[in-house]
């Protein structure tokens, strides 16, 4: 799941520069333009690079589907013995 939401913020990082790119290169929308899509494109790389440090850093996202397979596979006490090391 991690990955899934990583690979996702990216994309909208990379749509938001390729519709920068775009807006810069046609001259009747770059005289219309308000600053607000530089103002999208720096908040969705923020965000891209807050979540992102957020899914790779943290053991606790990972921690309980990986809790719940080995409790089904070995039963509930082995996973908080696992989980308590």
């Amino acid at each position: 799941m991690p990955r899934v939401i990583i690979l996702l913020y990216s994309a909208n990082v990379l749509i938001g520069i390729i519709d920068y790119i775009l807006i810069m290169n046609i001259p009747v929308a770059r005289g219309l333009e308000d600053g607000s899509s530089l103002r999208d494109l720096i908040r969705a790389a923020l965000t891209c690079a807050l979540w992102m440090a957020y899914f790779r850093k943290l053991e606790r996202v990972k921690k309980p589907l990986y809790g719940k397979i080995i409790a089904e596979v070995n039963g509930p006490d082995f996973c908080e013995t696992l989980l308590q090391q």
